[in-house]
């Protein structure tokens, strides 16, 4: 049996063209929102965006997921948090305690905050499990939106730009990799273990990098 989301995706297309149509235009504006992506911010996605714009984007994230998954009510009953709609009449008229959380009740929730309902004084465990699933909610949503947006930007950048940013990550790695093991060499030289020579593993570093970086 088919559901009733189902059911209503199915009768939003008469035809298979009409569904092929806003395909193309929904990809078509995910191209164009990449674009004004990589205008706004500078290097996208190659580089990270600032901490303001990266505010930007999550109140855009936020906005929507408020838009698929508006508030709901609530009741306290004993210690729990029941979503309204699933009880009774005869259940409601008796809820003395009733709370609408959604996106913006959840937002202005501090992480500290957070935290004490879990436990202690200020403890509300059940306004914490409730609050917990709209936070996991709201971040997964941010998370994969985001991640969709620079998959879209590398996309549409050049090949032989994709191309050369992969290898440079990989330089990258490799170079801190060699960090790491040149301070464990230090480290380990101090200690007075003789097969650690710290000048010669720097030596030997540089040997390599540079005939990696020119391999080519």
């Amino acid at each position: 049996m088919k559901s009733n989301t189902t059911i209503a995706v199915l009768e939003t297309f008469d035809s298979l063209a009409t569904m092929a149509q806003n395909q193309a235009q929904v990809s078509d504006t995910l191209a164009n929102h990449a674009r004004y992506a990589m205008s706004k911010i500078v290097g996208f996605p190659n580089t990270e965006p600032s901490k303001e714009q990266m505010a930007q984007l999550n109140e855009g994230y936020h906005r929507q997921y408020a838009v698929s998954h508006p508030n709901k009510t609530y009741a306290r009953i004993n210690e729990s948090l029941i979503e309204w709609e699933t009880l009774t009449k005869e259940q409601q008229s008796k809820v003395k305690e009733k709370l609408v959380i959604g996106v913006d009740y959840t937002l202005a929730i501090t992480t500290q905050k957070f935290a004490k309902m879990k436990t202690g004084k200020e403890a509300d465990p059940a306004l914490h499990a409730v609050l917990k699933q709209w936070r996991d909610g709201l971040s997964n949503y941010r998370n994969a939106k985001y991640k969709n947006l620079v998959s879209k930007c590398k996309e549409l950048m050049p090949k032989a730009e994709r191309t050369r940013k992969a290898t440079e990550d990989f330089i990258i790695r490799i170079g801190e990799v060699f960090d790491a093991l040149e301070k464990s060499c230090k480290i380990a030289e101090g200690k007075g273990d003789t097969t650690a020579n710290a000048k010669l593993f720097i030596q030997a570093k540089i040997k390599f990098l540079s005939t990696y970086k020119h391999a080519e």
